[in-house]
């Protein structure tokens, strides 16, 4: 018999980790060294958690199988990614060449390694985007005597360029392979050394070199994203656990307490009790018991609060007052979101053998996405946040991992997509243009993206419209006080309006079958009979003709450019009552005489907002958007006396140290409404301040302003604020807020700062800053910048919103 061949020697397992700053490129250096692929910044994202990828090369005659780590650099993620230290044998340390901080942070990572790994672990030293030359901030030589003074091997590369790429990667094993103690018993994948790859884990053994470990025990792999969809007339929750290189699954609560039938949705309801205390929410205040409590005054019930939390320009519609209790609708905010993470917690346990294990581990570091209308601005997000992490759903040093979808359209985008709705069409075919309307239980929101890029599953959008935001009050005319149907409006939840198909009378149950009750109205006499009260059909269209009128404007609006000429055919529907039968219907006959075509997703008003949320903190597509508004600061500028405007406002005066006139809360724009803004582009405000030398605080605060508009005057005024009658209370001008303000310490600027002699003998110190705004993603980033000896330094801003 012939001997049987011999076994080709397995491969030897080798893990290496990611770290460094958010935003160094750490993801594009793995995905270009696995996949030889580059994503351009406004395309990539940042990782939430972990991510992982298995690659295979030979080195030194040796094959090698790579379990690489890309750990997120946020400071939200700090608790995840130590986790990931354990077992690496190689360490790869990036920094961005063109970004100081990044660079000055990595003693802090360093201190990370002396507590996670051993000495013996490689590390490498990797100064990434090379291909910024032109605005670098870390010379090279730096970079070296660092990785020098730390033991470490040093290489610059891009990659999006591909340039030494291949070698951060290589050179790594390879030192590594110098060092069998690394990596001796993990030959063939068995086997554990201390600090090597496969040593235990919390939560039971899992060899992550290999990456291949038994999937009980490897919670430690995972990551929690919840989403809550927190709607003026009904809410939905859902979530997902994703593991690396497993499918995303999301899985939406529909077993809410007190429900008749199985249902994704619950009314946004509250009820309080005298002392402001929530004792129901959702289908538990359709109880009949409660009801009846309700009536004799001992609860109260809220619904529509979250219009009242909107911003003051929006509220056009009068909406049910808060109940006389002592609660704030932050408040009613907070107890919702602890409501929906109760059932969200209550949904994992009971789906998943490991579902109590799951949350456990993982619950502490999840991250929270709330939806929020289209024309809610950093200060309604910031409430919202706020209330998540009073309601335990996040620590208060976990509250950047709260994200608001302010982009609602493209939670319907991603759920139209899911359902199949556009499969056959060319809508998603680059070039063309998507209307998309969101028809929300109190807000529409109409957009029009262009269809960037559609390949291999990645689409990208950008707008092409600024969105615009209607807060239309109830959908149903007949809930308007004094209407026929006023009588009958502590019923008015029975009264399925998405089953209304426009071709039948429609009836509310108001009692048992032996209910019979002729009741007076203004008008005309209301009967119910058997215990329903029947609606003729006329009367039901008529509650929905005002609503459709509005959405047909705004449809119309955003299918023509800015000459009146129609560039988009292809409409949209989503939104919890774009399934309203007779609503699309309408819309649909309308469509059809102009040329449009009009598609919605079935069950989108099921859970197609909360399920396209989820999608959207996962993979977001839409990587340019327009500006809401005018936004800018005040600045001084020298005093004209000719100028009417500046003569008439003489407290608004002042002199410098340089014996120079100046007129101050000038605006100055820093972009304009409808501008195109990529999520990459920065935007940057001027300021120059002096400090005397003696100065000991360096703390300042910059307000951002808004524009929204005031009558037909759509151009920013001059001055922030009118003239004022009372020079120690001035007042904005109409159309003009405050958005937000931004601080900064100094110090550090203040402190490289040459001084000199004021023109009035005085010492001081002229500070020239910037600060950057990115408008980009759906929430405002800022930070400040700074020349120093020559080189362009960067440093933290924080955003306060009144």
């Amino acid at each position: 018999m012939a001997p049987a061949a011999a076994k080709p020697p397995a491969p030897i397992n080798c893990k290496l980790l990611l770290i460094g700053n958010s935003s160094v490129g750490k993801s594009s250096l793995l995905l270009r060294f696995s996949d030889e692929q580059w994503l351009p910044e406004d395309e990539s994202s940042a990782t939430i958690g972990v991510d992982f990828r298995v690659h295979k090369m030979e080195v030194k005659g040796k094959k090698v199988k790579l379990s690489i780590w890309d750990t997120a650099g946020q400071e939200r993620f700090r608790t995840i990614t130590s986790s990931y230290y354990r077992g690496a044998q190689g360490i790869i340390l990036v920094y961005d060449v063109s970004n100081r901080e990044s660079f000055d942070a990595l003693p802090r990572w360093y201190s990370e390694l002396e507590t996670y790994v051993s000495d013996k672990v490689v590390k490498i030293v990797v100064g990434n985007k090379l291909d910024k030359e032109f605005s670098r901030q870390v010379s090279t030589a730096e970079g070296e005597a660092f990785a020098t003074r730390m033991n470490s091997l040093f290489v610059e590369a891009s990659a999006k360029t591909a340039a030494n790429v291949k070698e951060v990667f290589t050179q790594c094993v390879e030192r590594i392979m110098d060092q069998p103690e690394l990596w001796e018993t993990s030959a063939g994948g068995t086997g554990a050394s201390t600090g090597s790859a496969g040593q235990k884990m919390p939560g039971g053994n899992v060899n992550l070199a290999d990456g291949s470990g038994e999937q009980e025990g490897s919670d430690i792999l995972e990551r929690i994203v919840i989403a809550i969809d927190l709607g003026t007339t009904s809410t939905a929750a859902a979530y997902c656990i994703k593991m690396p290189n497993e499918t995303i699954r999301l899985e939406a609560v529909n077993n809410w307490p007190s429900q008749t039938n199985s249902d994704v949705k619950v009314p946004s309801v509250l009820f309080y009790d005298n002392l402001g205390r929530m004792v129901a929410f959702g289908a538990e205040t359709e109880d009949d018991t409660r009801i009846q409590q309700e009536r004799a005054g001992e609860l109260h019930r809220a619904e529509w609060f979250k219009l009242h939390l909107g911003p003051s320009n929006l509220r056009n519609v009068v909406v049910p007052p808060l109940p006389n209790v002592p609660v704030t609708v932050e408040k009613m905010f907070e107890d919702t979101f602890r409501y929906c993470g109760a059932r969200i917690k209550a949904a994992i346990e009971q789906r998943s053998p490991r579902g109590s294990k799951q949350w456990k581990d993982l619950a502490s570091q999840m991250t929270v996405v709330l939806t929020t209308p289209n024309g809610w601005t950093g200060a309604e997000q910031h409430k919202m946040r706020m209330a998540a992490v009073n309601a335990g759903l996040v620590n208060a040093e976990g509250k950047e991992r709260v994200r608001a979808v302010a982009d609602i359209f493209q939670a319907g985008i991603h759920f139209a997509i899911q359902s199949g709705c556009l499969a056959g069409t060319d809508w998603l075919k680059p070039g063309q243009q998507l209307v998309v309307c969101d028809i929300g239980g109190g807000t529409v929101d109409t957009t029009r993206y262009e269809v960037v890029a559609n390949s291999k599953g990645h689409l990208k959008l950008k707008e092409s419209l600024t969105p615009l935001c209607l807060f239309h009050g109830r959908w149903l005319d007949g809930h308007a006080p004094g209407s026929r149907l006023a009588l009958c409006l502590s019923c008015r939840r029975r009264v399925n309006s998405s089953q209304f198909s426009g071709e039948k009378d429609m009836y509310m149950v108001l009692g048992g079958p032996a209910t019979t009750l002729c009741i007076q109205g203004p008008d005309r006499d209301v009967e119910i009979t058997q215990g329903s009260l029947k609606i003729p059909n006329a009367v039901m269209r008529s509650f929905f003709a005002s609503a459709i009128e509005q959405i047909e404007r705004d449809i119309d609006w955003a299918t023509k450019d800015i000459h009146g000429k129609t560039i988009a055919t292809n409409i949209l529907i989503v939104g919890r009552f774009g399934d309203s039968m007779h609503l699309f219907n309408e819309l649909n006959l309308w469509g059809q005489t102009r040329g449009l075509s009009l598609v919605k997703p079935d069950n989108m008003s099921s859970k197609g907002t909360v399920t396209g949320a989820l999608k959207w903190a996962l993979t977001p597509m839409v990587h340019s958007r327009r500006a809401r508004h005018h936004f800018g600061t005040d600045i001084r500028v020298p005093y004209d006396h000719r100028n009417e405007e500046h003569r008439r406002r003489p407290e608004l005066k002042l002199t410098t140290h340089e014996n120079q006139v100046q007129i101050q809360r000038v605006w100055q724009t820093i972009v304009s409404k409808d501008t195109e803004i990529p999520a990459s582009q920065e935007f940057v405000a001027s300021y120059t301040y002096e400090f005397a030398t003696t100065a000991t605080r360096f703390v300042k605060k910059e307000k951002i302003y808004i524009y929204t508009g005031h009558g037909h005057k759509i151009t920013p005024p001059l001055f922030l604020d009118a003239p004022a009658a009372n020079p120690a209370n001035p007042s904005l001008n109409p159309g003009l807020q405050v958005f937000c303000t931004v601080e900064a310490d100094l110090e550090r600027c203040f402190t490289t700062a040459p001084s000199r002699v004021s023109s009035s003998g005085v010492m001081v110190k002229e500070l020239k800053i910037e600060i950057c705004l990115r408008f980009g993603a759906t929430e405002l980033q800022a930070w400040i910048q700074w020349v120093e000896n020559g080189q362009l330094q960067r440093g933290r801003a924080e955003i306060v919103y009144n």
